[in-house]
This record gives structure tokens, C-alpha cells and sequence, in this order.
């Protein structure tokens, strides 16, 4: 059984470990990463893994990791994510590689939460000043959480609750998980509409540059802490909100 948590708790105590680190770490800047370049997706037949993992073939992957650890962390668990565009959305999949899944339970719309693995997308809306984090579990709740500055200044020091900040409770979104308890993994597939990436573009198009990162909290049933990882270079500590380590996407045919 997951351990009962709060998502504000949960939240923040990330973000203060993350201030740790970078107060411990060494003022190099990270390197600036090339852009990656989205190929055009085949829509898959049917909504099975091997369909849908056929569909990003030609894309190129982007392994989980911990850029700000000179090693990784003893519990650190593997995965990858690839992506892909077609005019009405942009198409995600991640592999996620977990001895021990641990499941939402039905309590992931709602700021009273447990400790349970997510799969998080960082997407920068730069029309709305703002930037939203997307949520699937392996149990597939999903949700979305529109953040702008003030918003994580007063999440950060408790002002608000993530209730308040959901964004149409994740309506909209279409993800599809798969649970391989005998592989130990897990897959996410999710789907962004560009209503989510845009109020002003009806369709997305050749050439657009999206910046965004893929992210992972890793639960434990015997632990409070996940295990954190990025497909971004956070070389100062896992600041997943920090949007100058986000990749560059630049859609492509």
C-alpha cells in the first residue's frame, strides 16, 4: 500500500531539497543542449504498446537520468521517453523500468495524495506567460497544473494548494498506461491537444519550437521520498521548474 502523503507536502520538500543542492553545488553553469528535432507521427492502428511503440520508430530517445548526482542515487530506477507531433497533438511515450510500482489509487485529482510514481511533461505556453506540468500514474491519472512565477512562489511557501492551480482537472488529455509487473516496468502514452500548447494555433506546424523536459518521481512503498530523474541536463540539483535546462522541441516531417 502507498504511504499517505500530501501533494503540497510531497511538492515542496522537492523543491527545498532542491534548493540543498544547488546551495552545495559549484557555480558552473550546464551545458546547452542541441535541439531535438520531433519527427511526424503515424497514428497506430490500435491503442495496444506494440502498435503504439511501432508509431515512434524514427524517434530518437531521451534517457531518464540524474545529470546533478556524480553517480546515481543506489535506488535509481532507469527509463526513457520519445516524442512525436501530428497537427492536433503532441504524442508522448515513456518506458519506465520499477521493481516496485506503486499505484495512485483514485486520490491523484486532488491535493490529498500518496506517494506514488508519476510520470511528469514540463511544457512552457509562452502566449500565456505560463508553463504546465502534466501528471500520469501508472494506474493512468492524469492531470495538468498551470504554473506561472507567483504561482511556485506561493505554492513553494504554502499560500495556495494544488487544487487551485489544476487546469481543467487534465480534461482533454488522453493517456494509456501499461503495467508489466512480471518485467518490471511500466509505459505511459499520452497524448497533448494544442488547445493545451496554444489558445491562438488551431493546429501545430513544421518548424514550431516547443520547450519542455520529461521527468519521473519514483515511489517506494517503504519510503517518503521518490527518486527523482530528468531527461534535462539539471546539473544544480533536480530544479525541474527551472525552464533554461529544458530541451528545445523543433517539429519536423
Amino acid at each position: 500500500m502507498p504511504i499517505e502523503f500530501t501533494a503540497e507536502s510531497l511538492a515542496r520538500k522537492a523543491l527545498l531539497a532542491s534548493d540543498k543542492v544547488m546551495s552545495q553545488s559549484s557555480d558552473q553553469m550546464p551545458p546547452s543542449e542541441e535541439s531535438i528535432y520531433l519527427s511526424r507521427f503515424e497514428s497506430p492502428s490500435e491503442i495496444r504498446f506494440p502498435d503504439v511503440q511501432r508509431s515512434f520508430e524514427a524517434a530518437r530517445k531521451l534517457p531518464l537520468r540524474q545529470a546533478w548526482q556524480t553517480r546515481p542515487e543506489r535506488d535509481f530506477q532507469p527509463g526513457s521517453v520519445v516524442a512525436a507531433w501530428c497537427p492536433r497533438n503532441l504524442h508522448i511515450l515513456a518506458h519506465l523500468t520499477d521493481q516496485d510500482i506503486v499505484l495512485a489509487g483514485g486520490s491523484s485529482h486532488t491535493s490529498t495524495l500518496a506517494v506514488f510514481d508519476v510520470f511528469q511533461v514540463y511544457i512552457d505556453r509562452p502566449e500565456e506567460n505560463d508553463y504546465l506540468e502534466i501528471h500520469v500514474t501508472p494506474d493512468n491519472q492524469a492531470r495538468a497544473i498551470r504554473w506561472t512565477p507567483d504561482l511556485f512562489a506561493q505554492f513553494r511557501n504554502g499560500e495556495i494548494s494544488i487544487d487551485e492551480i489544476l487546469l481543467n482537472d487534465g480534461s482533454g488529455l488522453f493517456s494509456k498506461t501499461w503495467v508489466e509487473e512480471d518485467d518490471a516496468s511500466w509505459q505511459v502514452y499520452l497524448q497533448i491537444p494544442i488547445h493545451f500548447l496554444s489558445t491562438s494555433q488551431k493546429e501545430l506546424e513544421k518548424d514550431k519550437s516547443i520547450r519542455g523536459t520529461f521527468c519521473r518521481f519514483d515511489a517506494s512503498p517503504d519510503s517518503l521520498t521518490p527518486i527523482l530523474s530528468s531527461t534535462s541536463a539539471f546539473q544544480t540539483g533536480p530544479k525541474f521548474h527551472e525552464s533554461s535546462d529544458w530541451h528545445e522541441f523543433i517539429l519536423q516531417v
